[in-house]
C-alpha cells in the first residue's frame, strides 16, 4: 500500500525539523507516510541535510501562491506554521500568508491540516491588552481554517520554549556575582514549558488518532508541565551551582532589556498575557494535562533540558 503524503512548512525550523524526526522514527508512522520537506531556501544548510538523509525538499513561499499548489500536489496532510515579523504589516502578512497556505491545502484536496495557532489574547482580554498581535494573528487563521469545508482539520499550541533561557531570556549577571532572571510579571507567574524539539510528539498523537483531534476540537496545548519563575530561578541553581534568582521589574524598566524597539511592546503583552489570563487561556493547567497525556513518549522535564543543555553563565 503506497504511504500517504506529509507536506511539512517549515522543515528546517524547530516544529517542522521535529515532526519530521519523530515521524521518521516512530515504527507506525514511518511506514504510512512518505515527508516532503517544504523552505523557503532549499540551499540552506538544514534543507541540504534533509536532503541528504533522503528527504524531498521543495520550494515554498507563503507569498508565492503557485509554489503552495506546487508543492502540496499529492498532499494527505500539511503541517502548517507562520512566522511573525515585527514591523507594521505582521498582523496583514501572517493572516494572508497563513490563509494561502490553508487555501492551497484546501484546492489540492489535502485530507487534513494541522496548523500551529495560539489563543485569541484580543479576544479573551475583551481587548484589554496592546500588541498581541502575535497570538491573534495565528487565532484568526485558526479560525479561518475552522470554516473550510471540505477539509479535516486539527490544532497544536507549543508551549513557552525551555530554549528561550539560553538566548534572550537567560540569567544575567550582577555585581555581587549573582545572577538574575529579569522580568515583568510576579515571580508567581506560571510558564508551560516545552523543549520545543518535542513538537513530534504531539504532532505524532494527532497522526496516529487524527480523528480524535480534529474538526471541532480544541488545539493541544503541549508543553511539559507549569513552572513558576521561583522554580525556574530555583533549578537553574541547583544546575548550574551558582546563585540565580528572579528579579521583578517595572514594565517601563524590564522593556528596556528586550532589544529591539518593535518587539518591546509585543513582548509586554506576552507575559502580561500569561500572568493574567494563562498561556493556553482558561483552563491552562488541564489544556495542558490533556496534551501532555495524549504525547507519543516522555516529555522532558526542564532540569534534565537544562543539564543537556548547560547555560553559558560569564
Amino acid at each position: 500500500m503506497p504511504r500517504k503524503l506529509l507536506v511539512v512548512f517549515g522543515a528546517t525550523g524547530n516544529q517542522g525539523g521535529s515532526i519530521i524526526n519523530f515521524v521518521m522514527n516512530d515504527p507506525f508512522l514511518c511506514n504510512q507516510y512518505q515527508i516532503r520537506a517544504v523552505t523557503r531556501d532549499v540551499n540552506k544548510p538544514k534543507a541540504i541535510e534533509l536532503r541528504m538523509r533522503g528527504f524531498e525538499v521543495c520550494y515554498g513561499d507563503y507569498d508565492n501562491y503557485s509554489s503552495l499548489l506546487y508543492v502540496l500536489q499529492g498532499v494527505d496532510t500539511v503541517f502548517i506554521v507562520t512566522l511573525p515579523i515585527y514591523d507594521e504589516h505582521m498582523y496583514e502578512r501572517e493572516v494572508r500568508q497563513g490563509k494561502a497556505a490553508a487555501n492551497a491545502a484546501n484546492a489540492q484536496s489535502a485530507n487534513l491540516i494541522i496548523f500551529s495557532t495560539l489563543p485569541n489574547a484580543r479576544v479573551v482580554s475583551g481587548g484589554g491588552l496592546d500588541f498581541t498581535e502575535p497570538f491573534d494573528t495565528k487565532a484568526d487563521i485558526e479560525d479561518y481554517i475552522r470554516t473550510l469545508p471540505s477539509v479535516n482539520k486539527a490544532f497544536f499550541i507549543p508551549g513557552f520554549y525551555m530554549q528561550n533561557f539560553r538566548s534572550h531570556m537567560g540569567p544575567k549577571r550582577i555585581a555581587d556575582g549573582s545572577y538574575v532572571l529579569n522580568g515583568c510579571v510576579s515571580p508567581q507567574t506560571q510558564l508551560p514549558l516545552i523543549d520545543i524539539t518535542e513538537t513530534g510528539k504531539f504532532i505524532g498523537a494527532i497522526l496516529h488518532r487524527p480523528g480524535n483531534f480534529a474538526q471541532a476540537s480544541p488545539p493541544l496545548c503541549a508543553a511539559t508541565r507549569l513552572y513558576s519563575y521561583t522554580e525556574i530561578a530555583a533549578i537553574m541553581t541547583r544546575v548550574t551551582g551558582r546563585t540565580v534568582r528572579y528579579r521583578q521589574l517595572p514594565s517601563q524598566v524590564w522593556t528596556q532589556t528586550v532589544g529591539a524597539d518593535r518587539i518591546k511592546g509585543h513582548a509586554l503583552a506576552t507575559f502580561l498575557w500569561i500572568e493574567l489570563f494563562g498561556y493556553f487561556g482558561a483552563d491552562t493547567a488541564g489544556q495542558m494535562v490533556y496534551a501532555r497525556n495524549n504525547a507519543r513518549g516522555e516529555l522532558t522535564e526542564f532540569e534534565d533540558w537544562l543539564r543537556n543543555n548547560p547555560l553559558q553563565l560569564q
